[in-house]
């Protein structure tokens, strides 16, 4: 399979090429979306922050992980 991956600070888009069918996540109001990494076992390891936004200055308290399947996952 083919995929192309979008991410943003506030949103990840998985995109699967053959099928022409996507999955999006969205951040929660506190979080940014810093990097995702995807192994040879289709899973992928996203990277985000838990952040403060006041004043145009981002204040970064803790950075969490989260892993999902390739394959669980439901594309629309």
């Amino acid at each position: 399979m083919f995929f192309f991956v979008y991410i943003s600070g506030r949103n990840l888009v998985i995109k699967n090429l053959v099928s022409n069918t996507y999955y999006k996540i969205h951040a929660k109001e506190n979080e940014l979306f810093k990097s995702i990494n995807i192994d040879k076992k289709d899973l992928f390891k996203l990277e985000k922050s838990i952040v403060e936004i006041n004043d145009y200055k981002i204040n970064y308290f803790e950075t969490l992980y989260e892993v999902f399947n390739l394959n669980e996952i439901e594309f629309k």
